[in-house]
């Protein structure tokens, strides 16, 4: 069957076609001369408005005496023509990924309380730290500027009332800065949760160099929250499916509608592993081949797909239809309880909430990660495995959305604050721009704001640490408030 005049082509096709370079670029500007909008945001152009411009063009080169080559209009044809043969339906049968639980082996970090600071290292927060000791410490500040003042020290003498209310946000930095050089006997442990996506082989080949189409069943838009019964969480999230085609180095998948015309841009493939193998393949979504109306997402409608080699041969074409869509709504991936890690000593509390002792593998500090356990197995962070990526919870304030996204009050010596859902975006934690304070937003009696934002210098400061959920003035000079999220709740 001809394709007809009416039917997009992508431009860049022809390159792969035999036509030169500059002979494209002709044909292109002739088609901006003749309409502007004659080209589609997919750089696609109709059949007969494209045999247009490449006579007009062909007129041209002819009577200045240059060569032409003729458009491949058989190629072409070829290329945009209907898919034959018969559909190939795309259930559900199979399961979708479900959670394996596992933990990795503990890492031991002993303790180094007496590791020497100088002045260098607690950073920007160097000379306020020691304009406060000359005050409060003397002979510590001497220490300090000697380069020969301990952690456990220094630790002691800033964890006061006194330091943060003299200090202020500097207080955070400088405990920042020495939760690095030292702190506490702490052992790290990894609760490993695998998601990996599942592969099911549905036409053509499985191995390097073949074409060939899969099923991909995947788990995706995770969120987190705490459950109804209290120190307990659930992961959700969404179960999906796409198909993912393979192809050989070199090749590139168009995909057109039932009449045979090209639905987007061609795709590029990446390297996409299915099982032991690391194979060149292009992932297709519902929305990239089914039109924005709910009856038709749900049912299905039939495309094609067509694979084509570097010098625009077909190498496989097959009309394909998704039959039926996963669940619309999130389902209970895993369960798990959380703890607070207390200070073993409560003189460096302070301290402990920002030590990080593996700063690299974990940037957030001790006293601010949950202790978790899932199906049996205890950690300081649930490492999410899925296809190669890594989606960490390890810190409280991951955990602020409230059961069943409802609103909680907690009592405070001078009125109350208020936990209520949050309306922010990026709270996925497979989002690219997660917001691990997504979860809720926290309001005062007043119905005035308290953020997690650090820049946010005039506005009172929340923070989540070992000793549960505090609430600062504007810079952070005094603990307003003190609550457990997980307990508190009235």
């Amino acid at each position: 069957m001809r394709a007809s005049s009416s039917q997009q082509l992508q431009l860049s096709l022809l390159g792969n076609l035999g036509v030169p370079r500059d002979q494209l670029s002709q044909i292109r500007d002739q088609l901006h001369k003749t309409d502007q909008l004659a080209i589609n945001g997919h750089d696609q152009v109709a059949l007969g408005t494209l045999q247009r411009a490449a006579a007009s063009v062909e007129a041209h080169l002819k009577k200045s005496g240059q060569r032409f080559v003729p458009l491949p209009t058989e190629a072409l044809h070829r290329l945009l023509g209907p898919v034959p043969g018969d559909t190939l339906h795309i259930g559900l049968d199979e399961a979708f990924p479900s959670a394996s639980v596992s933990a990795a082996d503990p890492v031991q970090h002993a303790a180094s309380l007496d590791a020497e600071v100088s002045p260098a290292q607690l950073g920007k927060a160097a000379q306020a730290t020691q304009a406060y000791l000359q005050k409060a410490a003397p002979e510590l500040a001497q220490a300090l500027g000697e380069g020969q003042a301990t952690v456990k020290a220094l630790a002691t003498a800033l964890g006061t009332a006194e330091a943060r209310k003299a200090l202020g946000s500097q207080l955070d930095v400088a405990m920042q800065a020495l939760g690095t050089v030292g702190g506490p006997g702490h052992t790290s442990r990894d609760v490993q949760v695998n998601l990996d996506s599942n592969y099911t082989a549905l036409d053509g080949g499985t191995g390097a160099g073949e074409v060939g189409v899969f099923q991909k069943r995947m788990i995706e838009y995770m969120t987190v929250k705490r459950d109804k019964t209290r120190g307990e969480f659930t992961m959700h999230a969404f179960e999906a499916d796409k198909l993912v085609v393979t192809v050989p180095p070199g090749a590139t998948v168009l995909l057109l509608d039932s009449g045979g015309n090209q639905t987007g841009a061609r795709i590029r493939p990446q390297a996409t592993k299915i099982g032991e193998q690391s194979l060149p393949g292009v992932s297709i979504s519902r929305s990239m081949v089914q039109p924005p109306d709910r009856k038709m997402y749900t049912t299905g409608a039939q495309f094609g797909v067509r694979v084509i080699d570097k010098e625009g041969a077909v190498l496989y074409e097959r009309n394909l239809s998704f039959d039926k869509k996963a669940s619309q709504t999130s389902k209970r991936i895993f369960s798990g309880k959380l703890e607070a890690q207390q200070s073993p000593d409560p003189a460096l509390t302070e301290l402990w909430d920002q030590y990080r002792p593996d700063a690299r593998a974990n940037p957030v500090g001790v006293g601010q990660r949950p202790s978790f356990t899932v199906d049996g197995q205890t950690g300081d962070r649930v490492r999410i495995q899925r296809d190669g990526k890594n989606f960490d919870l390890n810190q409280w304030v991951q955990f602020l959305a409230a059961p069943r996204h409802s609103k909680q009050a907690f009592k405070v010596d001078k009125g109350f604050v208020q936990l209520e859902p949050s309306n922010k975006s990026h709270r996925e934690l497979d989002d690219p721009e997660y917001d691990a304070t997504a979860g809720g937003r926290l309001k005062d009696s007043h119905g005035h704001g308290i953020t997690f934002d650090r820049s946010l210098h005039m506005t009172r400061q929340a923070r989540w640490g070992s000793q549960g959920l505090q609430v600062l003035d504007s810079g952070m000079r005094a603990v307003q408030a003190t609550f457990d999220p997980l307990h508190d709740a009235r």
